[in-house]
């Protein structure tokens, strides 16, 4: 009698998709909680379009800015880039870019070292976003938010300061210290 042994052997790939809602949430996470406290924080929310162009670009494993992120309704597009060796979290990566604030200082408008993706996170007539991962980029994870309308304009603070929702755009309501 022959006896065959089959070996099966598997690799078990757990991919984590992109969740819209999560860089939603950390992105609010980040505004809400600004130090001075902001009075025209808008609330963000998610963009398809914004998404496709950071899907376009992440595609790529270029790791920098696309030098031309259009296809949006957003005549000016912002973005933020992230690299890691490892697949991160939408909460890991936003409070990464978060963690610059402590070169930025608001009373005097002043970055001291890097801010640019900080200050984009809590600009705050920045209201959409569209966010793209790539966990296949040479061994690394790849990935990029791009923001409607773009912040980060020179000489310009991010944000008022003051009680939260105390200067919201007309039409716009107050939940939880944001405008929406």
């Amino acid at each position: 009698m022959k006896t065959a042994i089959f070996i099966v052997l598997t690799q078990a790939v757990i991919a984590q998709a992109l969740v819209p809602a999560d860089y939603v949430q950390a992105h609010n996470n980040e505004r809400r909680n600004v130090s001075p406290s902001a009075a025209n924080m808008k609330e963000m929310k998610w963009d398809d379009s914004l998404a496709n162009i950071a899907q376009s670009w992440v595609s790529q494993c270029i790791f920098g800015h696309n030098p031309s992120p259009t296809g949006s309704r957003f005549s000016n597009v912002g973005e933020n880039v992230y690299v890691a060796s490892f697949t991160p979290s939408a909460s890991s990566v936003v409070s990464y870019w978060a963690s610059e604030s402590s070169d930025y200082s608001y009373s005097n408008n002043y970055c001291f070292g890097r801010c640019g993706h900080y200050t984009q996170v809590v600009w705050a007539d920045s209201e959409y976003l569209g966010c793209a991962e790539n966990p296949n980029c040479s061994g690394k994870t790849l990935v990029v938010c791009n923001y409607g309308p773009a912040g980060n304009f020179n000489n310009q603070r991010p944000y008022i300061s003051g009680p939260s929702c105390s200067q919201c755009p007309s039409g716009y309501t107050c939940n939880n210290g944001l405008c929406q």
